[in-house]
């Protein structure tokens, strides 16, 4: 039986797509290692996502002051928390976001 699933595999071509997806999966992995924590399950530090942000809206150039102890509106909080996000607190959001999407070629009144 496997004789025939080789024969069907190597006359089909799908051997030579499996060999092609193995290899370039392997020449991915060397050059990445980031990969790896993709394909294997398991227990990997986790990012702060609060951080992650505030660290991109530096590098685009637009600084960002978190609040820090202060009471987060009921309704913002539990929208965010249903989003699976964490709530924050930021000064001029609106203001930070445009600034953002200034950064990314956005422009006033497009869709």
């Amino acid at each position: 039986m496997s004789f025939i699933l080789r024969l069907f595999a190597k006359y089909s071509g799908i051997d030579e797509a499996i060999k092609t997806v193995a290899n370039e999966l392997e020449r991915t992995i060397n050059e990445d290692q980031e990969v790896i924590r993709l394909l294997y399950p398991g227990s990997w530090q986790k990012s702060n996502g609060v951080e992650e942000l505030k660290k991109l809206a530096e590098s685009a150039g637009v600084k960002v002051e978190l609040k820090q102890g202060v009471v987060l509106d009921p309704v913002r909080r539990s929208t965010a928390l249903s989003s699976n996000m964490t709530p924050v607190e930021v000064e001029n959001a609106v203001d930070i976001l445009w600034e953002i999407a200034k950064k990314f070629g956005v422009k006033l009144g497009s869709n």
